[in-house]
């Protein structure tokens, strides 16, 4: 069997010969529905519509039927093995970047303080200004 093993076969309906390439493990899950029961909904209905008993069935866009199920599960299910290093070598570009926007935030502070002073600076209020270098500091890290 050469078939990727991270991937699943979901098929549609549930007659026997689905049932068979189920049980032969070509496809991992069946979704069905009985059309028997759409065939009796769907009579029931227009015996409603034909003698004017209309029910709260019509009022819904959609008629809701009952789905049937099957699912293979393989008795020698493999070692669950989880990964958790999702980023790999691609941390260190994080870290640059990290250090990157941390010493622009300080650069900003350090001319905040610098020019604290001036009417312009003086405007922006410079505790505002530190706590937002600070925000963006905190943001950087995450």
């Amino acid at each position: 069997e050469n078939r990727e093993k991270n991937i699943s076969l979901v098929a549609g309906d549930g007659s026997a010969l689905q049932l068979n390439l189920l049980t032969r493990g070509y496809v991992q899950a069946l979704v069905g529905q009985l059309p028997f029961e759409m065939g009796a909904m769907s009579m029931e209905l227009l015996l409603d519509i034909v003698t004017n008993n209309i029910t709260g069935k019509l009022k819904d866009d959609v008629i809701r039927t009952n789905l049937l199920n099957h699912v293979y599960v393989p008795l020698d299910l493999p070692p669950l093995t989880v990964d958790e290093n999702l980023l790999g070598s691609y941390s260190l570009i994080g870290y640059i970047l990290f250090a990157f926007v941390a010493i622009v935030a300080c650069g900003c502070c350090i001319w905040t303080y610098m020019w604290r002073l001036k009417i312009l600076v003086k405007v922006a209020q410079p505790f505002f200004l530190y706590m937002v270098a600070g925000g963006i500091t905190i943001m950087a890290a995450a």
